[in-house]
């Protein structure tokens, strides 16, 4: 007799930007798995696929959200950290 082993593939949707990830979880989207990069710092959030999570990455990455207080505020966050990455050390 023949042993059959079915293997169900979910889709993800998938986000390295910390900002959208941040937003996704926050409207109660569930974090499915994270990805730690094998070089670098940019992990890779993949979250349940469904319409609505395509929804509002579209408008993250639109005007639509372009205002919204949290990516106000992680856009600032990542310019604080480009200063702090990229300040000159004073070795005086």
């Amino acid at each position: 007799m023949k042993s059959e082993t079915t293997i169900k593939i979910k889709r993800t949707y998938c986000t390295s930007d910390l900002c959208l990830a941040t937003i996704l979880k926050m409207n109660n989207f569930k974090i499915v798995q994270i990805e730690k990069p094998l070089q670098g710092n940019r992990f890779t959030f993949h979250f349940e696929h469904n319409t609505e999570v395509e929804k509002m990455a579209k408008e993250y990455f639109s005007s639509t959200i372009e205002n919204h207080p949290h990516k106000k505020f992680f856009n600032e966050l990542k310019e604080i950290k480009n200063l702090i990455y990229n300040y000159p050390i004073d070795t005086n």
